[in-house]
């Protein structure tokens, strides 16, 4: 089963994820570093693929945004 979400990932915290329906521009008080859409695919652990961007805050979704998004899924 997948599940695609919108993201923000803030300096020196963990990722925010939240329903496609919100905006990103919804967390910009959050001071965001990145932002994007993930597509969140659970088997044995939390496999996630991070792409795209927020037009709304200017910023893209980086490569390492799925590292940080999956240990934060895959801890509990």
């Amino acid at each position: 089963m997948s599940k695609e979400m919108k993201y923000i990932v803030c300096h020196g915290v963990c990722p925010i994820l939240f329903s496609a329906a919100q905006k990103h521009s919804e967390f910009k008080h959050f001071n965001p570093e990145s932002a994007g859409f993930c597509r969140i695919n659970n088997k044995d652990r939390y496999q996630v693929s991070c792409y795209g961007e927020s037009v709304s805050l200017n910023l893209k979704s980086r490569s390492r945004d799925e590292i940080l998004i999956s240990n934060m899924l895959n801890e509990y």
